[in-house]
């Protein structure tokens, strides 16, 4: 309804953008419904709505660009049906081991090619049908057998009839798959199986980024660092300034996977489409993982903190607003700094600081001052951030804590926070052209 309003008042579409991949997204679904609905009334089957919805579910876009469509679904499975009965040498139950064996044996033959196309289309629609529901596991099994079977139809086939993209969409709607249910229903090892065989397949053309899909391939891989960050993460007792007080046991998150977390998200703020609302959940997650890793210098945080905030101010005047109506499901939460009730002024005092702390930007990169400008360790415990030397209870002073130490070297430290800098800048010129004022504010670094 946003999209056709802003159309209606003459708002253009800008090509190679969120609003205009979401605008095709809409058609297609609405060119295969009305497919269906002339299939209903006159029981001829003119035309194909399995080509365009599968098309549609490539863009990995908002749910709610089908709620339209499948509100017919029986409608589109009798269909979907009706084109597999008359292939009685195949189901949809079939196991990709036994479907591998089939289309070896059928390799010969001319019209093999186009049947093997045409139930992985239909895997692909009963697949994210799966998903749109939120039956995840189910999802995940059906996009498995996609991948497993496009990988030897591939083989097989000269002319396989599927884009490249498929091969990489389906492995993020499997990864999403298992980052969205609860970790008992499908082991970690499950999820990190399946984003290994995503990273295998990060071969992307102009169209891909274009449509937004290698954003949300680095977003894919960003949310299952995060999560294992999580899970191998230890813990820690954080002592108390404050006599009698109970002792706090606080999460320490894992650093090596905390490292790649930040970069995989870093990289995605820059090839997503730069009108995409969600932008603004991604920077989000940059900031947490910025607070949560430990011995990032501030200048670090202000420039992100930055680059966010002018993100905001672009998309406020977008012709597209997220609500959660559109259920556009990046990660299984949105919500990451408002998950902590101190995260949020932890950042705003940090930023604060740009204006107490006197020193020039190059004095203040000097790796001779120690920590005098970089944030403390900061330890997850329960809905808080923890400051390595507060307890839970404590008032959140963020000057104090940075005190100057030549105890040991902070060098790489530094040199991590000036490196995210700099990749932020060469990832945005890359696949944006000129990098925008606000990153080239003189607290920041040249890249």
């Amino acid at each position: 309804m946003q999209l056709q309003n802003w159309i209606c008042a003459e708002g253009t579409l800008a090509p190679a953008s969120f609003v205009q991949n979401c605008k095709t997204v809409d058609d297609l679904v609405e060119e295969a419904t009305n497919i269906l609905m002339e299939w209903k009334i006159t029981g001829h089957k003119n035309s194909d709505p399995v080509t365009p919805i599968v098309r549609a579910i490539t863009f990995l876009p908002p749910c709610q660009f089908f709620l339209q469509l499948f509100e017919h679904e029986e409608l589109l499975l009798d269909f979907m049906n009706q084109d597999i009965t008359n292939h009685p040498e195949v189901d949809y139950s079939i196991s990709a081991k036994r479907f591998k064996r089939v289309m070896k044996v059928w390799s010969s033959q001319k019209a093999s090619s186009s049947l093997c196309h045409l139930l992985i289309k239909h895997k692909i629609i009963l697949g994210y049908l799966d998903f749109y529901k939120k039956n995840y596991s189910e999802a995940f099994t059906t996009f498995v057998w996609i991948s497993s079977v496009v990988k030897d139809l591939r083989k097989i086939y000269t002319d396989p009839m599927l884009p490249k993209t498929i091969d990489i969409v389906v492995l993020i709607y499997a990864t999403q798959c298992c980052s969205f249910v609860n970790q008992q229903r499908l082991a970690k090892q499950r999820l990190e199986k399946t984003f290994l065989m995503m990273v295998l397949q990060d071969e992307f053309s102009i169209d891909d980024i274009n449509a937004g899909i290698m954003g949300k391939f680095f977003v894919t891989c960003g949310m299952v660092y995060e999560k294992m960050a999580y899970s191998h993460a230890s813990e820690h007792i954080i002592e108390s300034r404050e006599p009698h007080a109970n002792i706090q046991t606080c999460l320490k998150l894992l650093k090596p996977h905390l490292n790649e977390m930040i970069r995989k998200y870093i990289i995605a703020t820059t090839c997503m489409n730069q009108d995409d609302p969600s932008l603004m959940f991604v920077y989000d997650r940059v900031l947490w993982g910025l607070l949560v890793y430990g011995g990032i210098h501030l200048q670090t945080l202000w420039f992100f903190l930055a680059l966010k905030n002018q993100k905001s101010l672009e998309l406020d005047y977008a012709p597209l607003h997220l609500c959660p109506e559109h259920d556009y499901r990046l990660f299984d939460s949105n919500e990451s700094l408002a998950r902590y009730d101190n995260a949020w002024e932890i950042i705003d005092r940090s930023y604060d600081l740009r204006h107490d702390i006197d020193i020039s930007e190059t004095l203040s990169w000097d790796k001779s001052r120690g920590n005098t400008f970089l944030i403390p360790q900061i330890y997850v415990q329960g809905d808080l951030l923890v400051f390595h030397d507060e307890t839970p209870k404590s008032d959140t002073k963020i000057k104090s804590c940075l005190k100057r130490d030549k105890t040991r070297d902070y060098e790489n430290d530094i040199e991590f926070s000036m490196e995210l800098i700099r990749m932020w800048k060469k990832s945005y010129k890359e696949h944006n052209g000129e990098i925008p004022d606000i990153a080239l504010d003189p607290a920041s670094i040249n890249s």
